[in-house]
């Protein structure tokens, strides 16, 4: 009995390498004045932000459907398969909520071989859980194995971002304008972590240069990265800049790391409320 992983694009892994990872994809859709777009299918993590710098636009972002989640969960039961899913932090979005509405339509025998994953994060924090469960299913561990490993593991993540506004944040109504406010100082910097799937302040810097300090400081403080376990960054915007300015400004960080960093690009989802320049790391710590 085969194990099908189950992940929506708020992962901001793209379609073509799920696919290569034998993942089942479902996108997110985002909504711009002039039309509906789905993540990573007809509007790419590059593209979407060409269209905010051309429209200036900050649109709306809808969540993967009850339905597209049972065609998933039944096209793999139908195989004989165990299904692991995946979703953005509940807090965040309906997806998740989809999800257990999908799995309620299941027979009970069914719904025995799904395990659903609040992720509790989004972006490289989703990315990172899906990587870990990746691996367990390569071992031939069970459904029920990987959902136990991860249910602790989405606790133990460590996960922070530097963004250069806050105003998307504020405008799509994920944080206060009061909260929003503090980020709109000159030259200020927010750093924004997730608890449990709920975003918060953790801090705010001066300066770009400031928030890379912030993030190695960060790092330091949590007892370094564990490489034996899924790491990584992510940036928004059209080019990954603001990840290569981090990597010069603070090499200590993967320090004794002697492979590529892993970088993953935002789309649209998290690109919506993030948005350009912003730069997220999250890993788990050693010990």
């Amino acid at each position: 009995m085969a194990v099908q992983i189950v992940v929506d694009s708020s992962c901001d892994i793209t379609k073509e390498r799920a696919d290569q990872l034998g993942l089942t994809f479902l996108p997110l859709k985002v909504l711009f004045s002039d039309a509906e777009y789905v993540d990573g299918i007809t509007l790419g993590h590059r593209e979407f932000f060409q269209k905010l710098a051309e429209t200036g636009e900050i649109p709306k972002t809808g969540q993967v459907t009850p339905v597209a989640f049972e065609q998933a969960f039944r096209e793999a039961l139908d195989r004989g398969d165990e299904v692991v899913s995946i979703s953005i932090a509940s807090a965040l979005s309906g997806t998740f909520q989809s999800s257990q509405i999908a799995a309620d339509q299941l027979s009970d025998e069914e719904r025995s071989r799904v395990f659903l994953v609040d992720s509790e994060s989004v972006s490289v924090g989703e990315e990172l859980l899906i990587r870990l469960a990746i691996s367990m299913r390569d071992e031939g561990k069970s459904a029920k194995e990987i959902y136990d490993v991860l249910q602790v593991k989405r606790r133990e993540m460590k996960f922070l971002a530097l963004l250069d506004t806050m105003e998307n944040l504020k405008k799509g109504g994920r944080i206060s304008p009061a909260v929003a406010a503090i980020g709109g100082l000159l030259s200020v910097k927010p750093l924004i972590n997730i608890s449990e799937g709920v975003l918060g302040m953790h801090g705010t810097a001066r300066g770009m240069k400031g928030g890379y300090k912030a993030l190695a400081k960060y790092v330091e403080e949590a007892g370094g990265i564990d490489y034996s376990l899924p790491f990584g960054l992510s940036y928004g915007g059209l080019t990954d800049g603001q990840v290569q300015a981090f990597l010069a400004a603070c090499p200590q960080v993967f320090e004794g790391y002697e492979g590529e960093v892993p970088v993953s690009s935002m789309g649209t989802t998290i690109g919506t409320h993030a948005g350009p320049g912003s730069l997220i790391i999250a890993f788990f710590a050693r010990g």
